[in-house]
């Protein structure tokens, strides 16, 4: 039995309407993209599970049962939506900063104030480490943002060496 994701998303929207035609509209879809799900459906089921009547569709018994697993997955889905937009929009989430000694010390307090004014959700997870280190971190993916002072050549080897101006 293969189950499939918008299908039951169409499913849901059909019997939320109780139309075929609106739950096209509503799912971007022709309205013969939604009789074919709702067959495909219904077979994968082994029950139908709406019925045509005067005034539109009526659930059957089996999609009386069905329709909240159906209901859940479109929460779900738009759950996981919402996070994915507060992620890109800085609305919630961690950002991963390692700093060194002097940046952290003189110049981080006030900038990260201000981040934080801006986007309060968002848990900071702050380090402090020597140059060298706070690279090592950031090429590691062990943090988001590495703020060194000087310069730090992308060819260099992790030898400790300084930069030359």
């Amino acid at each position: 039995m293969a189950l499939h994701p918008e299908q039951l998303l169409t499913f849901a929207a059909v019997a939320r309407s109780g139309s075929l035609t609106a739950a096209a509209r509503e799912r971007h879809l022709s309205q013969p993209s939604v009789s074919s799900q709702l067959k495909l459906l219904a077979s994968s089921v082994g029950e139908p599970l709406l019925i045509r009547h005067r005034l539109g569709m009526r659930l059957t018994p089996a999609g009386e049962a069905l329709l909240p697993h159906a209901q859940a997955l479109g929460r779900a889905l738009e759950g996981a939506r919402l996070f994915a937009a507060e992620l890109q929009g800085l609305q919630r989430g961690t950002l991963r900063v390692v700093a060194s000694n002097t940046l952290a010390a003189h110049v981080l307090p006030r900038a990260l104030a201000a981040f934080h004014a801006r986007h309060p959700a968002v848990t900071l997870n702050i380090q402090t480490a020597n140059t060298h280190g706070a690279v090592r971190a950031l090429l590691a993916g062990e943090t988001d943002l590495a703020l060194i002072e000087g310069r730090r050549s992308p060819h260099r080897g992790h030898t400790g060496q300084r930069d030359r101006p």
